[in-house]
């Protein structure tokens, strides 16, 4: 009898096959018995092979791995796109956790897309905007196709209550945080306590020379001051010996030294100064809310519970989505479904979004109420 064809039951097999070659597995192999034995960039080079010959579990392991600061000489950004990159390549092979994390580097902004200075000034100022740290979240302008935009400013709480739940949840973060802050202040406080210390040292001398202390008739004397090193005393060494010609040469050498070391020294501070604004203004990334969502949808749709949950949790909010709380709530009851042992969190979280709901639309029924009496005040007034 016939058979009928079945491009993606040949493709399956197709990929078992490839998937089973020697050369593969020996890679597989090596990999993990480097990583076994703590070699872990000898052990990322081995997955690294075989992820570009598209299989799924060296995809994983190779982005786990750049993941956890294994870089392979890489900056840090671009160790985390390349990380990112192979949990692409693994979520689109159906492994549902690898869209999580894609979608966790969305959510909270770990891609490193800096935001300019005129989009983080426009941050600071949205009024839907949440702001968690040194990190600002911006909601994008983007929809999903069926006319879903960004949340409205109707939920007086999506500016600022998811992102003070995520403080809660995960203290790591925080901590992080606080502590980069506190590196930062520290820092500043010793610039401004040396610059202090510096005007003050120019106050004293200004006092000093005003004073008569320090005599600057004799440009000699003045050269003596300014100059210790023991290049100098040889200089003056060869004075003394009434070489005056070449003594007067080794001192203008000693002074253009001097001039181009005070230069270095100048361009090393503009230099540490600039990176330290580079690193300031890299703390402020971007957070993409709408593809985040896509991810998140995507694992869900695979059976992950806790992709259900964060659609859930970001429809509640309207962060990146419209706010729709029947969407929500349907996107709870699943992860609770997918996962018993969540049904208790689910439960919490259904009660709390309950109240969410109420507050929203005594807000909504406010903001219409005072919008009906500001338009009957002005039809009175036009009428007088």
């Amino acid at each position: 009898s016939e058979h009928q064809k079945n491009c993606a039951v040949a493709t399956k097999y197709l990929k078992q096959i490839a998937e089973s070659s020697p050369s593969i597995s020996r890679k597989l192999r090596s990999g993990y018995r480097r990583y076994k034995s703590g070699q872990y960039e000898a052990a990322l080079r081995n997955y690294m092979s075989a992820a570009e010959a598209g299989i799924e579990l060296a995809q994983s392991n190779a982005a786990w791995l750049l993941e956890r600061g294994n870089c392979l000489n890489l900056d840090k950004e671009n160790c985390v796109r390349a990380s990112v990159r192979y949990w692409k390549a693994s979520t689109r092979q159906g492994n549902m956790e690898a869209g999580l994390h894609v979608g966790d580097f969305h959510y909270f902004g770990k891609l490193g897309v800096v935001l300019q200075p005129k989009q983080l000034q426009a941050t600071k100022n949205g009024s839907s905007s949440g702001v968690v740290g040194n990190e600002k979240s911006k909601l994008t302008s983007s929809n999903d196709g069926s006319g879903l935009k960004s949340s409205s400013n109707s939920d007086p709480l999506s500016t600022w209550w998811p992102f003070m739940i995520e403080y809660i949840t995960q203290p790591d973060v925080w901590i992080a945080r606080s502590r980069a802050s506190l590196v930062q202040m520290v820092r500043t406080m010793m610039r401004w306590g040396k610059k202090k210390q510096q005007r003050k040292n120019q106050n004293t001398a200004s006092t000093n020379d005003n004073a008569g202390v320090i005599e600057s008739s004799n440009q000699n004397v003045a050269d003596e001051q300014e100059l210790s090193s023991e290049k100098y005393k040889s200089c003056k060494a060869d004075q003394n010996a009434a070489d005056g010609t070449a003594a007067t040469a080794c001192l203008s050498d000693v002074k253009r030294q001097q001039h181009d070391d005070a230069n270095k020294d100048s361009t090393l501070r503009n230099k540490t100064s600039n990176r330290n604004n580079i690193r300031s203004t890299s703390q402020s990334f971007e957070r993409d809310f709408f593809s985040a969502a896509q991810y998140y949808r995507s694992a869900a749709e695979m059976g992950s519970p806790r992709g259900n949950y964060n659609l859930g949790f970001m429809y509640e909010w309207g962060l990146g989505l419209k706010q729709d709380f029947p969407l929500a709530k349907r996107h709870y009851d699943l992860a609770a479904d997918n996962n018993p042992q969540a049904e208790l969190a689910v439960q919490l979280t259904l009660t709390s979004m309950k109240l969410h709901e109420r507050l929203v639309k005594l807000c909504n029924w406010w903001r219409e109420w005072n919008s009906s009496n500001d338009h009957t005040s002005a039809d009175s007034s036009s009428s007088l």
